[in-house]
């Protein structure tokens, strides 16, 4: 058997290797340890993908917010595909959606015949250049995320833009989509009217690195069962805060989630929160904060150590659902991992919490998605909805309930582009899919339905 490599060409063979390997020594201690010429390398990596991303086509919207049409749906025509008079509640249902041109805000009736809609561009509200954002991707990129409808038809809502930091800023319509206020904080996902008049809405910021260093955010603790090498809070990183402001859009206050549990007593729950995904601008995003709730005097009475004004938080990244001390702003009570990357927690009046659990039944032949109700003191879930064969359920992300006076349950099946009402006895009552083709359907971000008095506006619009 001869030798692959001739003997009089070993010595270069090996002093070649040799360099390369000692090469790659030195390429790995100066990325780990960002010793020079760290900078060269990272700005010429940067000048690449800012090349890259330069060149690449106009996003697509067809990709970005349209999915696939599900088997079960193929032959249902669009709209209202179900409604049952005698089991299903009364009203209007106001829905965010894409409608295959644009993202949007819709009224329908329980026929679904169109009351009202709501649209404005993100750049006509925030121009070219959104004052909270480094990089905005445009309009193609940005949806509407949160709503609220206030009886004279005006509506608040966030945006959401697709880049990092993935928010959009908050903004109050009139009847005609005029704006009336507008908030330049970096908001996204849901907004929440508090009985007390004020705006409850998730926000966030992107800490970048400073300089050749990577800092922490926050002093690591010493956790039990972890080793001391686990490195925490490294930059950049998204960090999420609670942003409160007036009825008139002004800005009130802000608390900060990542020191709501790392100086509080469930520092612990981020003993695995740095595991999550690296997004494709390289931050992490520990908390990803999707839902903040206001605690009233009707939940509160059945918790002896939550008051009322205490926050209830959605905290998606560590299957989380917590209860922030409005005086101490720090967290007094959690639950996790019952369900997993769950969204839009609801408080019942028997003191239970609805949740959305997007992934709570991933081996499921009938989609990983269902709607539980939580016991919080026993811990115990006391009704799930999950679909059935005919009609799976499941939201890949994303999604929202609602519960309705009569004790049904309104339901936005977010990429699957359907809103059902289901009774306490699993039925489908009612149904809605935002069918755009054969083949798509358009995204329903949120859903919510209105008894027909509470709308003064109904019937008087232009």
């Amino acid at each position: 058997m001869k030798d692959n490599v001739p003997k009089d060409n070993i010595p270069i063979f090996s002093f070649v290797m040799g360099t390369a390997f000692i090469a790659f020594l030195c390429g790995v201690i100066i990325v780990e340890y960002k010793i020079f010429p760290y900078s060269f390398f990272k700005k010429a990596r940067q000048g690449v993908e800012a090349l890259v991303n330069q060149q690449s086509s106009t996003p697509d919207p067809k990709k970005l917010h349209t999915f696939p049409l599900r088997s079960n749906l193929k032959d249902k025509n669009g709209g209202v595909t179900v409604f049952d008079r005698n089991k299903s509640y009364q009203g209007y249902t106001l829905f965010t959606a894409y409608d295959g041109q644009k993202c949007t805000n819709l009224l329908i009736d329980m026929e679904g015949n169109l009351i009202q809609e709501w649209y404005i561009k993100y750049s006509d509200v925030w121009g070219k250049k959104a004052p909270f954002l480094d990089k905005q991707f445009g309009d193609e990129w940005t949806c509407w995320q949160g709503t609220q409808l206030l009886p004279n038809g005006e509506l608040v809502a966030t945006f959401i833009d697709n880049g990092r930091p993935y928010c959009g800023g908050l903004v109050k319509l009139d009847l005609n989509s005029n704006v009336v206020w507008s908030l330049p904080k970096c908001t996204h996902h849901d907004v929440h009217l508090g009985n007390d008049g004020l705006f409850y809405v998730p926000g966030m910021y992107l800490l970048q690195d400073k300089g050749n260093r990577i800092q922490r955010y926050l002093r690591p603790r010493i956790l039990p069962n972890s080793p001391v090498s686990v490195n925490f809070w490294k930059k950049p990183i998204l960090k999420d805060v609670v942003i409160i402001a007036s009825p008139d859009g002004e800005f009130l206050e802000e608390i900060s989630l990542l020191e709501a549990f790392a100086n509080s007593d469930y520092s612990w729950s981020f003993d695995r929160s740095f595991t999550s995904p690296k997004h494709a601008s390289g931050d992490f995003d520990p908390t990803h904060l999707n839902d903040v709730e206001l605690i009233t005097e009707e939940w509160a009475k059945y918790h002896p150590k939550v008051e009322p004004g205490d926050l209830m938080v959605s905290v998606r990244n560590i299957n989380a659902i917590a209860i922030i001390d409005r005086q101490t702003k720090l967290v007094k009570w959690l639950t996790r991992d019952m369900f997993s990357q769950q969204h839009d927690p609801d408080l019942l009046p028997n003191g239970n919490i609805l949740i959305f659990d997007n992934w709570g039944k991933v081996n499921s032949e009938v989609g990983a998605t269902r709607i539980i109700e939580l016991d919080p003191k026993t811990q115990e879930i006391v009704w799930e909805y999950a679909g059935t064969k005919d009609s799976p359920l499941h939201a890949k992300f994303r999604g929202s309930q609602q519960p309705l006076p009569n004790g049904n349950i309104l339901i936005t099946e977010s990429t699957g582009g359907r809103i059902l009402e289901v009774n306490r006895d699993k039925e489908i009552v009612w149904e809605y899919v935002n069918k755009l083709s054969d083949d798509r359907v358009g995204v329903v971000i949120r859903a919510q339905r209105f008894a027909p008095k509470s709308l003064s506006f109904v019937g008087v619009a232009e």
